[in-house]
């Protein structure tokens, strides 16, 4: 007996994919830390380090589309794979970190920030503008959280319904990292 053919999109880096040229966010990195784990990357390689988040959805390709329009990442082309057979799709970020997204079956988005489904975690990411990234966000699909629990940063909830956040970027004189 053979197998049936895996739905899932083999992951490799991207050529010729779909790219955005507007992005908006770039990853939000707190303090000095990242500058400090930065200059002794050589000492840590023998430890994990992130490199890959994956978020569930009902539509891989839609999430990833999305997020590829908020970051400028590059999604992973299909060929000639069904869209509907998707189940596992990745982007690459422009600071190399790879999201992926997988199909789940009678997905239930997380409610936020507190409920039935809480959420598991959440991506930040770094804006220059954060009025003009949220107003981007917004005309890309996600919407606003309700509770806003904060003044510097914005929760909004991606197509799938994840909560994720924009901040401000108040680091004067440094650019942002991406």
């Amino acid at each position: 007996m053979t197998a049936a053919p895996s739905a899932r999109v083999t992951p490799r880096r991207v050529r010729g994919a779909r790219k955005s040229t507007e992005r908006v966010a770039t990853p939000l990195w707190y303090g000095d830390s990242w500058s400090r784990v930065r200059a002794r990357r050589s000492t840590v390689n023998d430890v994990p380090h992130a490199h890959y988040c994956a978020l569930d959805c009902p539509d891989p390709l839609a999430l990833a589309d999305f997020y590829a329009a908020l970051t400028g990442g590059e999604v992973e082309e299909l060929g000639d794979f069904p869209r509907d057979q998707v189940t596992w799709l990745e982007m690459m970020t422009p600071w190399n970190t790879v999201i992926g997204f997988q199909r789940i079956p009678h997905y239930e988005p997380p409610t936020w920030p507190e409920g039935p489904r809480p959420q598991q975690a959440h991506l930040d990411f770094l804006v220059a503008d954060l009025a003009g990234a949220v107003h981007r966000a917004e005309e890309l699909g996600a919407r606003r959280a309700e509770y806003q629990p904060g003044e510097t940063f914005v929760v909004l909830l991606d197509p799938a319904g994840h909560p994720f956040c924009l901040v401000r970027d108040s680091r004067e004189g440094l650019s942002a990292v991406g």
